[in-house]
């Protein structure tokens, strides 16, 4: 795995406010995530590929999801991976 400077490092901040509404609504937080160099489309497609190879690794929603709908309850999408990720 590649180092990054701490001057690329990523955070995000939860308002007092929003961390009350966590599972419960949506809330605003900050993010220095946007121009991340792990967080390019090549780097997730790296990485969700590795995953699909491990049973159980990788999951994800497409469609209309509620906040507060727990992973079981919510149908198992046809989309694959690589194409969701492609649809960003």
């Amino acid at each position: 795995m590649t180092a990054i400077p701490a001057t690329q490092q990523a955070s995000f901040a939860i308002e007092q406010s929003g961390r009350a509404l966590i599972d419960k609504r949506s809330f605003v937080f900050t993010h220095t995530l946007a121009g991340h160099p792990l967080f390019t489309l090549e780097k997730l497609l790296e990485v969700a590929k590795a995953a699909s190879r491990r049973p159980g690794d990788l999951y994800f929603d497409a469609g209309d999801i509620k906040v507060d709908q727990k992973w079981g309850s919510i149908p198992l999408s046809e989309m694959t991976y690589l194409r969701a990720l492609k649809r960003i």
